[in-house]
């Protein structure tokens, strides 16, 4: 059974058409590839960012846990200090007072 001159040309159209799609798609496949790479790159960056902010907040943490406890003893003392002040005045003004 031979192909009459219509059947060819869809044929031949198919074909051409068929071409198309499989260069497409192989470009489509390299592009897909490059932005894959970029998106482990920004991945990579982002996870390195993350390790050095979690390493600074640790050694600031190391830091910042004694000086808050060395300022909360210091107001401990002050108030302290304050109190005894205030009771040896008050010791004063009743042996005035006598």
């Amino acid at each position: 059974m031979a192909l009459n001159d219509s059947s060819q040309i869809i044929v031949v159209i198919l074909a051409i058409f068929l071409a198309v799609f499989l260069v497409l798609a192989v470009v489509l496949l390299v592009i897909l590839i490059k932005v894959m790479k970029q998106i482990q790159g920004v991945t990579k960056a982002a996870q390195t960012s993350a390790e050095r902010m979690n390493s600074i907040l640790e050694n600031l943490s190391k830091v910042v846990a004694p000086a808050a406890a060395s300022k909360a003893a210091s107001f401990a003392f002050d108030q302290i200090m304050r109190a005894v002040k205030r009771h040896k005045g008050s010791g004063k003004k009743k042996n005035e007072d006598e």
